[in-house]
C-alpha cells in the first residue's frame, strides 16, 4: 500500500500531567514527548512521505479542540521540513511559515494554493494544524471546562482505572453504563471518518488535480475504535480486540494508523498487520 500513497492519523504525544514539565514551544507536551513525535516524524512519516507521488500534497492538518493534539502535528511538520531541507524536489510548509497575523485565512490558503499550482512537478506537505470538530474531546469525555464526563468516570472506575480496558468496556457496553450514557463507540467512529473525508475534500479543492493525502494527531479510545471501524467495517468486542492485540494495549503515543480509502475498499496497515475492508451499500 506505501507504494501508492497513504494517510495518517496518530495519537497525540506524551502530554503534560502530574507536574511534568510542559515544552516551552509545544504546548500541552512535556520535552519527552518533544522528542517522541521527532522520532515517529523521522521513523513513521518521512517513509510514507517518500512513498507519495512525484506531484502528491500531504496536508497536516487535523486535530482536536486539545493543544496537545496540534502541538503534536506541528512537531511532525517541524521536524519533516528539517529533513527535507536539503531536497529540491518537495516542499514543506510548516505552521510558522504559513501563519501570518496581517494575512486573512483566506489569503493564506489562496498563497498555498497558487504556490502549489506554480510547481506543477514537485511533492508538497502543508502542515496548519487546526481543530476538527468531529475530533473534539468536548461533548464526548469532557464538559466545556475540560471536567471528566460522569460518564468518563464511570468508565474508568469500571475498569479499575485501566485505561486499556476501559477501551474494551466503552465499546462492549455501546456507551452505557449503570444506566448512565456517553458516547456510542460506532458513532464515535463514523464521525471520525466524517472528519476524515472533510479535511481530503478541503485539501483536494485547494489543490486540484494533484494525488492529495492527509494526517493528523488525536486522541486514543477514539482513534482505537475509529481503526477498528476501518479495519472491519463495525465496532463491537471482536474488532475491537482484534486490533488491540494480545496484550490488550490502546493505541500509544505518538502510535500511526496508515490508511487509504477507495471507491471500493479501505486499505490499511496497523502495528505491521495490512487491512483490507471491502466497501457496500450497507457501509
Amino acid at each position: 500500500m506505501f507504494r501508492e500513497g497513504t494517510n495518517f492519523f496518530t495519537r497525540h504525544s506524551q502530554k503534560i500531567k502530574g507536574g511534568l514539565e510542559e515544552s516551552e514551544k509545544y504546548k500541552g507536551l512535556t520535552p519527552a514527548g518533544v522528542e517522541l513525535a521527532k522520532k515517529t516524524a523521522t521513523e513513521g512519516l518521512k517513509p510514507i512521505i517518500d512513498s507519495l507521488p512525484p506531484d502528491a500534497v500531504m496536508a497536516i492538518l487535523g486535530g482536536s479542540d486539545a493543544v496537545r493534539t496540534k502541538s503534536t502535528a506541528q512537531i511532525y511538520g517541524d521536524a519533516l521540513a528539517e529533513l527535507y531541507q536539503d531536497d529540491k524536489n518537495t516542499v514543506i510548509r510548516t505552521k510558522e511559515q504559513i501563519a501570518d497575523p496581517e494575512k486573512s485565512y483566506l489569503k493564506i490558503v489562496k498563497g498555498l494554493e497558487q504556490e502549489i499550482a506554480d510547481n506543477p512537478d514537485k511533492k508538497f506537505v502543508i502542515n496548519f494544524p487546526l481543530f476538527i470538530k468531529e475530533f473534539s474531546m468536548k461533548g464526548r469525555w469532557t464538559d466545556e471546562k475540560g471536567n471528566l464526563s460522569p460518564f468518563t468516570n464511570k468508565l474508568l472506575e469500571a475498569a479499575n482505572q485501566d485505561d486499556n480496558q476501559a477501551v474494551i468496556k466503552w465499546v462492549e457496553s455501546q456507551g452505557e453504563i449503570d444506566g448512565i450514557k456517553g458516547p456510542n463507540p460506532t458513532e464515535v467512529a463514523q464521525a471520525y471518518k466524517q472528519g476524515f473525508d472533510r479535511l481530503r475534500e478541503f485539501a483536494t479543492k485547494h489543490a486540484p488535480g494533484r494525488p492529495v493525502f492527509v494526517g493528523g494527531a488525536e486522541h486514543s479510545w477514539d482513534l482505537d475504535v475509529f481503526i477498528a471501524y476501518m479495519t472491519h467495517g463495525k465496532v463491537d468486542g471482536e474488532s475491537i480486540r482484534k486490533i488491540m492485540g494480545d496484550k490488550e494495549e490502546m493505541i500509544q503515543e505518538t502510535e500511526p494508523f496508515y490508511f487509504r480509502v477507495e471507491p471500493d475498499k479501505i486499505v490499511s496497515r496497523y502495528r505491521g498487520q495490512d487491512y483490507e475492508f471491502a466497501l457496500t451499500d450497507e457501509n
